[in-house]
């Protein structure tokens, strides 16, 4: 998606959650419409790379570098009825076990100045290869969600905003 001249989706975490993840969850107009949703296989069907490459066009992306290569895209994916947030290790098979996300730990809470826990936040990080010969690459992925007592009242699927990084030690 394409952004006005000059205009830089840099939303905080706290922005991300309470303007975009919280409006899309209780089916509010998002502001500028700007994160698009995807299918859990379009992001995790293909590597890091191609998601990048062939979404580019949908998804929206952030650039802090004068050079204004993309470091960082936001989407937002369906609940998946096999994705667990909480404390155990997640890990997602990409393609034909080409590569696959795993969690770097156990979800954060995000806090906001108030002491408030707003969001959950699990990092996801991309591995190339088969797990016996897993090779960790530079591609990150955050996946945010709203504390359960925020939506149990609804009756409605639980959308999670993602945002894949890209790190700078490497090319994978």
């Amino acid at each position: 998606m394409s952004l006005p001249a000059g205009y830089k989706f840099l939303p905080t975490e706290e922005e991300l959650v309470i303007f975009y993840l919280e409006n899309k969850v209780f089916c509010k107009p998002i502001p500028k419409d700007v994160i698009e949703e995807f299918e859990h296989d379009d992001i995790f069907g293909k590597p890091p790379r191609d998601v990048v490459t062939s979404f580019s066009e949908g998804l929206t992306v952030s650039s802090s570098s004068s050079k204004g290569s993309i470091n960082e895209c936001f989407f937002f994916l369906p609940q998946y009825e096999d994705f667990y947030c909480g404390s155990r290790d997640i890990f997602l098979v990409v393609g034909n076990g080409i590569g696959f996300w795993k969690s770097s730990g156990d979800e954060i809470a995000l806090v906001n100045i108030n002491g408030v826990i707003f969001a959950l936040k699990l990092p996801l990080i991309y591995y190339s290869g088969r797990p016996s010969e897993a090779r960790k690459t530079h591609w990150r992925m955050e996946l945010y969600r709203l504390p359960t007592e925020s939506y149990t009242k609804h009756s409605f699927k639980v959308k999670f905003p993602g945002k894949i990084s890209l790190g700078w030690e490497g090319m994978g």
